[in-house]
């Protein structure tokens, strides 16, 4: 079976390879956090949570994972009832309850990115290995899992400098772009402000951010290391194959 193997094809394939590393990591990681329990116990003891909302730590926890639930299920609508200063109802208004099926739709969508982006990463390992070979396939996966990283690195940077400037207007930025209306501008006393202040926000920014540079510096630093040594030692055994069969490295 003849698979493509020109320079250009090669190239496009390895630079989607490279651009599909940021999607994945960043995707899982914010997949990772909302569905955690860790960073929702983070938030019942920061930022006066209970205090504003009047929700014990135990009915917060159990609101926040109704919340959970609700993402990773075809339920509609959102209802929640919590005990808040002493006394049960129904927490969230008409329109956080909207506003909340924006959200789901939106973490729906990074689950879709999450598996493609791997799908595509694993189908050009699979596609390359078959098409290629092992011995060429190697080099040309390490030198875009590296250049991957860099992308990775340059975007979270971006991302942080914007945090730094003013999270705030970022915030709000990530809402206009996130969110064709504008069911997210909300009450200063409706309860998902309460339970999700800004600074939790922030604090799950920092979260992933800090989750991606880690996986990102390993990954750039396990590839940039394997082709230093392959460069070095310059064994034939690792030289890309050109088109004709011709080793070249």
């Amino acid at each position: 079976m003849s698979f493509p193997r020109s320079k250009p094809f090669v190239a496009v394939v390895m630079t989607l390879f490279a651009i599909g590393v940021p999607f994945f990591l960043v995707s899982i990681n914010l997949r990772t956090v909302i569905n955690s329990g860790w960073l929702y116990s983070y938030g019942a003891g920061h930022f006066d949570t209970l205090e504003r909302t009047g929700m014990t730590r135990e009915e917060y926890l159990r609101v926040t994972r109704e919340i959970k639930h609700y993402f990773n299920s075809d339920e509609e609508p959102l209802q929640v009832k919590a005990v808040v200063f002493g006394s049960e109802e129904e927490i969230f208004t008409t329109r956080e309850v909207r506003h909340m099926s924006d959200v789901k739709l939106m973490v729906r969508g990074l689950a879709k990115v999450q598996w493609y982006s791997l799908f595509y990463l694993l189908g050009v390992v699979l596609f390359g290995w078959l098409a290629w070979g092992r011995r060429a396939l190697r080099p040309r996966i390490a030198k875009s899992l590296l250049w991957g990283s860099i992308v990775t690195l340059a975007f979270l940077a971006i991302i942080g400098l914007a945090s730094i400037i003013g999270f705030d207007t970022a915030f709000t930025w990530f809402h206009e772009l996130a969110f064709e209306n504008n069911r997210w501008l909300l009450n200063k006393n409706d309860y998902l402000l309460l339970m999700f202040p800004e600074n939790f926000f922030l604090a799950a920014t920092l979260i992933v951010a800090g989750m991606t540079v880690a996986e990102a510096l390993v990954a750039g630093a396990v590839a940039w290391f394997y082709l230093r040594m392959n460069r070095r030692n310059g064994s034939p055994a690792e030289r890309v194959q050109t088109p004709n069969g011709a080793p070249t490295k």
